[in-house]
């Protein structure tokens, strides 16, 4: 691959809600897994010879500028942020530019995004605009919903996530032995079932005459979240478990929290990847997932609405070295996968 293409992916940037006060956030903004999703498929096109850049804008009004200083072959609209309107004016603009708008969510989730659909249809409308998903099942989707509006089929370019696992971090752990340590990250709403998955762990934890630390990232609530953490408090209240609400941290702040715990939990109801459950396997951390994490062992899998199943996954999953290799043998298939799938989709797209 020559460097004759050369792809830009905008991002929206995301305000802080709370923050590692180790880094420097005085732009007030934070990196999200969105974030680290454009920026890991960013650098790995790199790698195969586009000329790709990642920048994070304000809003759609910043486009044109970007767009005008790169003069890119490709451009990749990250997520659901601009109006029809506004990817139609920077069109006809950019004539020659070809454009993608990725989504990052599967259908459950979009549903709760009120434009979702009508700016999807809105988009294939326009000029040489294509919207890709990033897993299969939205793929589908998006083909069944164009061919009853239009009648027919449209290209839906897959473009997965791409993570590179590269180097393990060795694993810490807690060095309390009268403690378990539970990390359950992430924007705390409603799919990602924090709820269920604190139950469990504390089940898990008395079972073993353990106290409970359980972490969870209050900084960030988003639909409906506020009362899931309500919840959360007076689930671990007047017991002798313990409720850490964490700010939200940057990538090796994070990581280095990651390697001092004894478990990690992500048994969420939709997923398309999920970045944090693979920066758990990046440092050896033992792991309890969905089956909506494709890539995990089934052995580390649990039914999110089973919250005895969810503990007796927890069981597995500690001290269990064997489901650590299967995940990061998982984790490893699953880049190689979407290194492939990205080179020959954006092949086809810039043909």
């Amino acid at each position: 691959m020559s460097h004759r293409h050369r792809v830009l992916f905008l991002l929206k940037k995301r305000h802080c809600y709370g923050y590692d006060q180790d880094y420097d956030h005085s732009h007030g903004y934070f990196s999200s897994g969105l974030y680290w999703s454009a920026r890991f498929a960013q650098r790995m096109l790199h790698e195969h010879g586009y000329d790709s850049r990642l920048v994070e804008v304000v809003d759609g009004n910043d486009i044109d500028r970007e767009v005008t200083h790169f003069h890119p072959s490709l451009v990749i609209l990250e997520a659901l942020w601009v109006t029809p309107a506004k990817l139609a004016e920077n069109v006809y603009l950019h004539p020659l530019v070809k454009w993608v708008v990725r989504l990052h969510s599967e259908t459950p989730f979009l549903a709760l995004e009120g434009i979702a659909v009508d700016w999807i249809k809105s988009y294939w409308k326009i000029p040489n605009v294509l919207v890709s998903p990033n897993s299969p099942r939205l793929q589908r989707d998006l083909e069944a919903i164009r061919v009853s509006t239009l009648g027919l089929p449209v290209p839906t370019p897959l473009l997965p996530t791409f993570y590179p696992l590269g180097e393990i971090y060795p694993h810490a752990g807690n060095a309390n032995q009268e403690e378990l340590s539970v990390a359950c990250p992430g924007a705390i709403r409603p799919f990602k079932n924090h709820l269920t998955q604190a139950i469990a762990a504390m089940r898990y934890a008395q079972g073993q005459g353990l106290r409970l630390n359980f972490y969870v990232n209050k900084s960030r609530s988003e639909q409906g979240g506020d009362n899931v953490y309500k919840n959360l408090v007076s689930l671990f209240d007047g017991t002798p478990h313990k409720l850490i609400g964490l700010p939200w941290m940057e990538r090796e702040n994070f990581l280095t929290f990651l390697r001092g715990m004894d478990l990690g939990m992500q048994v969420s109801f939709t997923e398309t990847f999920n970045i944090v459950a693979a920066d758990m396997v990046k440092v050896q951390l033992p792991i309890v997932v969905s089956p909506q994490i494709h890539w995990s062992s089934h052995h580390s899998q649990a039914d999110p609405t089973d919250s005895e199943g969810i503990t007796d996954a927890i069981a597995r999953a500690v001290d269990n070295p064997y489901l650590q290799y299967l995940n990061e043998r998982g984790l490893r298939r699953a880049g190689d996968v979407s290194r492939r799938r990205w080179l020959e989709e954006l092949h086809q797209i810039l043909a």
